[in-house]
């Protein structure tokens, strides 16, 4: 009987992957619920139901929105990222998919926060002290009514100078304005080093869900990245909240430690 339950649950689970990547629950990806699923396959028992959801959100293909119905996690928009990307407007805009930019924060000059900071290291030591004057931008990066991911910034004020009101202005009208593009053509300052540790969990904060319209058990990854010129200069600091549902990260390197 138990291995008839099981071929059952792997029945309709592939019915239901089936329906989810040739789109059929459209671009919000609402699932039906458990009763017009149960009605719709036919079957008596709602644990059987129940049972192919659990199956389908461990492997990636149902997330739970905040109103509490299913949302399917369609592959279309699914992004993969290959390394570091020199910005992720273009990046994503050259798979094909429109990204859109919303500021959750007005930018502005404040003083670099403790628990930032404390992040921020390399070698145990903090690259930008607690105290120090940064440019913040925090903005929800996404598509069509699909946030994607948060995006903390952090400028060391001294690295902006003498463009650092500029700077602010252009931000401060114009969410999807690239510092750093512009850094580069008016001093000649690029990222040549950095620094990514990646931290997968589930959200932790009421913002968090909020902003990402996700529920405390859905799987993020956090990217905290620091950029840093040739000598060492910091140039910025990243903190990238991101639905883990919709990313793929990829990275090549050359490696050198079997050669030895």
């Amino acid at each position: 009987m138990e291995d008839k339950q099981l071929l059952l649950i792997d029945q309709y689970a592939d019915i239901m992957r089936q329906r989810i990547t040739s789109n059929v629950y459209g671009s919000d990806g609402t699932i039906p619920s458990m009763n017009e699923l149960q009605k719709d396959w036919g079957v008596k028992n709602v644990k059987l139901v129940r049972d192919v959801i659990i199956l389908l959100r461990v492997q990636g293909y149902i997330v739970q929105s905040l109103n509490r119905r299913y949302r399917a996690v369609n592959p279309r928009i699914q992004i993969q990222i290959d390394g570091l990307t020199p910005n992720f407007r273009t990046y994503v805009e050259e798979l094909g998919y429109a990204l859109s930019e919303v500021d959750i924060e007005t930018a502005a000059i404040v003083t670099m926060p403790d628990d930032i900071a404390s992040i921020f290291t390399i070698d145990g030591k903090p690259v930008v002290t607690a105290g120090a004057p940064i440019i913040k931008r925090a903005r929800i990066q996404g598509l069509k009514n699909i946030p994607l991911r948060v995006g903390h910034i952090f400028y060391p004020a001294n690295s902006l100078a003498p463009h650092i009101t500029e700077y602010l202005k252009a931000m401060q009208s114009d969410s999807s304005f690239d510092l750093l593009a512009a850094l580069k053509r008016d001093t000649g300052k690029i990222v040549e080093l950095e620094e990514t540790v990646f931290i997968s969990r589930v959200a932790l904060t009421p913002e968090e869900r909020k902003e990402l319209h996700i529920t405390p058990y859905n799987p993020l990854m956090e990217v905290r990245r620091i950029c840093l010129t040739a000598d060492g200069e910091v140039l910025s600091l990243h903190r990238t909240i991101a639905d883990a549902t919709r990313f793929t990260y990829r990275q090549r390197q050359t490696v050198t430690h079997w050669s030895k």
